[in-house]
């Protein structure tokens, strides 16, 4: 950040139709959040991208402004998808967990289906995003 770069208008990209971009520093850094909404929607490709504002950490999709597909989060150490759910119309169908540690990297942890005791923090954090920036589903 240079030191008038509070002059630097937003990059932020706000629709109720059509691809939305949010970006770190207020509007002015790496892009942070991508997404696209259809008649105030969310719906389709959802993605939250680390700092570098490159790689994507969490990859979701959307049907009508709720989960539907798969929700993924990458761990940028591991070089894996450390987790991995399916979601019908709103609904968790199952999940899976894998190792991100060097000796079993990729290998399945853990999984279950949508009726275990299994709480969706891809969720949670798709959610907080939603409500860092203010935007309405």
């Amino acid at each position: 950040m240079g030191i008038f770069d509070f002059l630097k208008p937003s990059k932020n990209i706000e629709n109720d139709n059509g691809l939305n971009e949010f970006y770190f520093d207020k509007g002015k850094g790496n892009l942070n959040l991508r997404f696209h909404k259809k008649n105030g929607k969310i719906d389709g490709l959802f993605e939250i991208y680390t700092l570098n504002g490159i790689t994507a950490w969490l990859i979701a999709n959307f049907k009508g402004g709720e989960l539907h597909g798969e929700c993924k989060e990458w761990s940028p150490t591991g070089g894996c998808f450390r987790t991995i759910e399916k979601w019908e119309n709103g609904k968790l169908k199952s999940w899976e967990a894998y190792f991100t540690g060097w000796s079993k990297r990729g290998q399945l942890a853990n999984k279950g289906d949508g009726n275990s005791e299994y709480t969706s923090y891809l969720k949670e954090d798709i959610e907080r995003y939603l409500k860092k920036y203010s935007i309405k589903n």
